[in-house]
């Protein structure tokens, strides 16, 4: 497994050996990707972190190689275990004599110092049989495979759809950082913050309507499988099954909330929503939380598109960027009350079963009123805003005397 990173900070060492040992891998199955640029940069301050894990077994490899301005002494004073030959002379190889032999010696000077080669980049089969002429060890483009969703992933190689979820949560995690940076940066909030999150949204339905790796509009399906037994690493099974899936997640997205909430971040988090001024005021790098707060809120949020792609056999852009999804997911919130741990999960019971019965009483009279089901959530959230506006849970809350509104 390869991971991006720029290992600057002392302490890789024991977070390796912990993230190997929580995957159940050994550490020369881990491998660390470094930029040559990046290494120009830090030089100093990554050598002394690169020599700790490859003391431990972890793999090194140099990416980008050949692109940047570093002499070759740094491929003997570096731990380096691998090269990454830049997709831009793979591309030439063909056709350019010069980028062709750039490569031979990359190749060849790997071989002589006993480090693997990678070519990134490969999108045809001409390219693949130069390589493997010049004896490259791998190599990885488009000619391989594509980039797939974890459901895609799932249909085409029967794996289950936790692996994809690993390449879910940090690409989910960007799209969040994105957002969050454009709100905090420009100060967008409240409202219109969520106004911002439905704009991108929809940016990402037209995105994915026009991105053929995903099939574009017609969108991606999972073949629908019959089994004697439900099948939990595959996430095939019956309703039922499912049902107690997305339970056992939001019972973890509570104990998660509730960890977080109570640790030194979580008080920053609190002290940020009273007052911000005042907690920047007091040290607190208020743009740094808000991003990891945001950051935090879209890799689970990753889980919950799995999860969809599965229950419901397909991937659909206008179904899934559509914007009722949006009001959907915000109004939950809302009606069960913001700010409250528990205030969201039981504001979408109450919509959710509500809006359900409305439309199972509506499908009993053999009535079909388009915009029905946006009309209720309307009236269900002036009637929130109106008689609690605090939402459901607080006031409940006090009355059953079980807690009161996390401050």
């Amino acid at each position: 497994m390869s991971i991006s990173q720029e290992p600057r900070r002392q302490g890789r060492q024991k977070q390796a050996r912990q993230a190997c040992a929580a995957a159940g891998l050994p550490p020369h199955a881990l491998e660390i990707e470094i930029t040559e640029n990046t290494i120009l940069r830090h030089e100093d301050e990554i050598i002394g972190p690169l020599q700790e894990l490859r003391a431990l077994g972890v793999g090194v490899a140099f990416d980008d190689y050949g692109t940047g301005h570093a002499s070759l002494s740094m491929l003997t004073r570096f731990p380096v275990s691998r090269l990454k030959i830049d997709r831009s002379f793979t591309k030439a190889i063909c056709e350019s004599p010069s980028e062709a032999a750039i490569v031979h010696a990359i190749i060849g000077l790997a071989c002589a110092l006993d480090l693997r080669v990678t070519a990134e980049g490969i999108e045809t089969s001409g390219q693949a049989e130069a390589l493997s002429r010049e004896r490259c060890d791998e190599g990885q483009g488009y000619f391989f495979g594509k980039p797939m969703s974890a459901a895609d992933f799932a249909r085409s190689f029967g794996i289950g759809p936790w692996v994809g979820l690993l390449a879910a949560v940090p690409v989910a995690a960007a799209c969040g950082a994105i957002i969050g940076f454009l709100a905090f940066r420009f100060g967008v909030a409240g409202v219109y913050f969520a106004i911002l999150t439905i704009a991108f949204a929809d940016f990402a339905r037209i995105g994915f309507d026009h991105l053929a790796i995903v099939n574009a509009s017609a969108g991606l399906f999972l073949p629908v499988t019959q089994l004697a037994h439900n099948d939990l690493w595959r996430l095939r099974g019956s309703p039922t099954m499912f049902y107690y899936v997305i339970l056992a997640a939001t019972v973890f997205a509570l104990i998660l909330s509730r960890l977080l909430l109570r640790s030194r971040m979580g008080y920053f988090w609190l002290a940020i929503r009273e007052d911000e001024q005042a907690a920047r005021a007091a040290g607190i790098d208020t743009f740094r939380y808000k991003m990891y707060a945001v950051m935090i809120s879209a890799a689970v949020t990753s889980f919950a598109g799995v999860f969809y792609a599965f229950f419901y056999n397909n991937l659909f852009p206008e179904q899934v960027f559509n914007i009722s999804r949006s009001i959907e997911m915000i109004l939950g919130p809302i009606i069960g009350g913001i700010g409250t741990l528990f205030g969201p999960i039981l504001g979408a019971f109450v919509l959710t079963g509500l809006a359900e019965s409305v439309t199972s009483a509506m499908a009993a009279f053999g009535l079909d009123l388009p915009g029905a089901k946006q009309i209720f959530y309307g009236v269900c959230l002036l009637l929130v805003v109106v008689a609690l506006p605090e939402g459901i849970w607080p006031s409940l809350a006090r009355r059953l005397g079980v807690g009161e509104r996390e401050r």
